[in-house]
C-alpha cells in the first residue's frame, strides 16, 4: 500500500506516533513512524471546506488487570454507579452524563469477538470534574479510603487538580474546570 505524499496529508497510525523530516524542498513533513493508517486527512483547510466537529466526549476507557477491584475502587471509592459487567471483559460505569468503561485487555482484544476490539497496555488517564469547593473534601475522602495523592496543582488560569492512582496504577484527576 502506497501513502499519500505526507507534505500534504496527516497519516495517524495506530500505536505510533509520528517523525518530522524536512526535505530538500525545505517543508516541514509529518510521516508515520510505523504502523498502518488509520486515518488521512488533508492539511489544507481551504481544499476541505468547514470540517466536521464532534460535540462532546461520550465515553472513556481504562486498562486494568483485576476488574473485580476496579469495580470496587470506582464504585466504593469514587461513588460511580456501575452500569455493566461481563466478567473477564468489562465493567462500565456511569459518570454523570457519560460513561467510563474498564476493560481488562486480555478478554476484551479479541478480534473474533462480535465487539469491537478494546486492548491497550500501559497506564492511561482520566480527569473528572468537581467544584473547587468539592475538591478539599475529595481530598480528605481519598486519604480515608488509604488513596495516596500523587500530586496537587494549583493551576495559573484558576482551577486546582488532585492526581492519584487507582489499583492497576491508572491516573486519575479531580479537577476543577475553567
Amino acid at each position: 500500500m502506497q501513502l499519500p505524499d505526507p507534505s500534504t496529508t496527516l497519516v495517524h497510525t495506530r500505536g505510533h506516533g509520528y517523525r518530522t523530516s524536512r526535505p530538500a524542498c525545505g517543508k516541514r513533513r509529518r510521516e508515520p513512524t510505523g504502523s498502518y493508517p488509520l486515518w488521512t486527512g488533508q492539511w489544507n483547510k481551504k481544499q476541505l471546506g468547514s470540517p466536521m466537529r464532534i460535540r462532546e466526549l461520550l465515553e472513556c476507557c481504562l486498562y486494568v488487570d483485576d476488574l473485580d477491584q476496579a469495580a470496587r475502587f470506582y464504585a466504593d471509592v469514587l461513588g460511580l454507579e456501575l452500569v455493566d459487567r461481563q466478567a473477564g471483559r468489562h465493567v462500565f460505569f456511569r459518570c454523570g452524563q457519560r460513561m467510563l468503561l474498564i476493560f481488562d485487555p486480555r478478554g476484551s482484544d479479541d478480534p473474533d469477538s462480535e465487539l469491537p476490539r478494546h486492548g491497550a497496555q500501559g497506564v492511561g488517564h482520566v480527569a473528572f470534574a468537581a467544584t473547587d469547593d468539592e475538591l478539599p473534601g475529595w481530598q480528605t475522602h481519598l486519604e480515608q479510603h488509604g488513596v495516596r495523592i500523587v500530586h496537587t496543582i494549583d493551576w495559573p488560569q484558576g482551577g486546582r487538580s488532585i492526581y492519584f492512582d487507582d489499583p492497576a496504577g491508572n491516573s486519575l484527576e479531580i479537577a476543577s474546570p475553567r
